[in-house]
């Protein structure tokens, strides 16, 4: 029973490391999408095939058959692991891509909102002078007449709209602004949380964080993964042959019972 387990993990293990791999080489080479997952879907079977052939007939193999299979499947398990290494770095580049993306729009963000800001403030200061010629004339008692507080102000009126209108849509405009920036913080929070981890493990190793140090965290996480993603399906495999043939059941005809005696096995 546990030779079916380790038979069927071995076969769950190359088949999600054969997808991995098809679609990072997929995204390596993206211009020819279906012509890669054809090809990467046969070599992948082929190594399956191959590895479990060479098992089978090593010692009946002719030399130059089973040493250049032994060979193709040592490329094969590079290829594989080549695809699964695209794979995942394409992961982590996207997620730092949004992280980048927020960030800029951010910084972008906030450079509109101080534009509309000073507008506010321009247009604040004109009316405090505007302001500031009416309450001189009243100060100086010179209220009524044609160039009286009341005919300056009156004068000053659709300025003084305009100046109120421009204010009022700046403060819009900020509020809109602030609006999207919100979306934008929620999602760079979001990619710092998908961070997280990565930040505490290089942390760990390297005792501080940054994004050179970041970078060298996720490929030596990348290489652990792919050292032991492709290799550890192909030994299960090898596991598993080994295994069915290590015990021969045979039929006892007197008693009904079953008994095991070890066979001799093929080894590499």
């Amino acid at each position: 029973m546990l030779n079916y387990i380790v038979l069927f993990t071995a076969l769950c293990l190359s088949l999600v490391a054969g997808y991995y791999s098809i679609a990072g080489l997929t995204a390596i080479f993206s211009g020819s999408f279906w012509s890669i997952l054809i090809m990467g879907s046969v070599l992948e079977t082929a190594k399956i095939v191959s590895t479990a052939w060479l098992h089978k007939n090593w010692k009946i193999a002719p030399r130059g058959v089973k040493y250049y299979m032994s060979i193709a499947v040592v490329v094969l398990m590079f290829i594989t692991s080549m695809g699964i290494f695209g794979f995942l770095s394409k992961a982590h580049i996207e997620t730092t891509a949004t992280f980048g993306v927020s960030e800029e729009q951010i910084v972008l963000i906030d450079q509109q909102i101080q534009t509309e800001k000073q507008k506010i403030e321009d247009s604040k200061t004109v009316l405090s002078q505007l302001d500031n010629t009416v309450k001189s004339l009243i100060d100086n008692q010179r209220i009524r007449g044609s160039s009286g507080s009341i005919a300056v102000r009156r004068s000053q009126k659709n300025e003084r709209e305009q100046l109120t209108d421009d204010i009022q849509t700046s403060n819009d405009k900020i509020s809109q602004l602030n609006l999207q920036k919100t979306k934008y913080t929620v999602e760079q929070r979001k990619a710092e949380v998908e961070f997280g981890p990565l930040k505490y493990i290089t942390e760990l190793i390297y005792g501080e964080s940054n994004p050179d140090l970041l970078e060298k965290s996720v490929r030596y996480i990348i290489i652990i993964i792919i050292f032991v993603f492709d290799p550890l399906a192909l030994l299960l495999l090898l596991a598993a042959l080994v295994g069915m043939n290590e015990y021969k059941i045979t039929k006892v005809t007197e008693d009904g019972e079953l008994k095991v005696n070890k066979s001799n096995v093929l080894s590499l």
